[in-house]
């Protein structure tokens, strides 16, 4: 009212002028609250947004992090499972040492038991010897057959099949 006094209204323009100043001030206020309410609005919404996002990656960290708890755990399994071959495949070497100093052993005390001129010649140790024919008397010749004999060195000790 005082405004419109001072610009020189009386009466009912200066009514009019202050119901028009009250309408306008009453839309600025309502502005102002629009605007104060979609201002909250958009900070209710981007404090949600934000929570959002950090539930998101929480969840994503969380996800990674079983992930990583996981791999770690099949790395543990394989690694287990190389400890339980290579564990199983020493026994098996163990077992194998074992048996074949139990084999020499066993050769050991059998060569003890046939002293040196008892012990059985291997297939190895013998000398290759040339086949003979038989003698057939009356057919072959004896000095000639005796001749074969002697050079090819199958003199053998004792007994001579004539």
């Amino acid at each position: 009212m005082q405004l419109g006094k001072e610009m020189g209204l009386e009466g009912a323009k200066l009514l009019a002028f202050v119901e028009n100043q009250q309408k306008l001030e009453e839309e600025r206020r309502r502005e102002e609250d629009e605007r104060r309410k979609e201002a909250e609005e958009r900070e209710e919404r981007r404090r949600r947004e934000q929570e959002e996002r950090r539930k998101e990656d929480e969840e994503k960290e969380e996800r990674r992090r079983r992930e990583d708890e996981e791999r770690e755990a099949r790395r543990q399994e394989r690694e287990l499972r190389k400890l339980e071959m290579e564990a199983e495949l020493l026994k098996q070497k163990e077992a194998m040492e074992a048996a074949k100093r139990e084999h020499e052993l066993e050769l050991a005390r059998l060569g003890q038991e046939h002293g040196p001129a008892d012990q059985i010649p291997h297939r190895e140790d013998r000398a290759k010897t040339p086949k003979l024919p038989s003698f057939v008397d009356g057919k072959d010749d004896l000095d000639a057959y005796l001749q074969r004999f002697e050079s090819s060195g199958t003199l053998r000790t004792g007994s001579a099949s004539i």
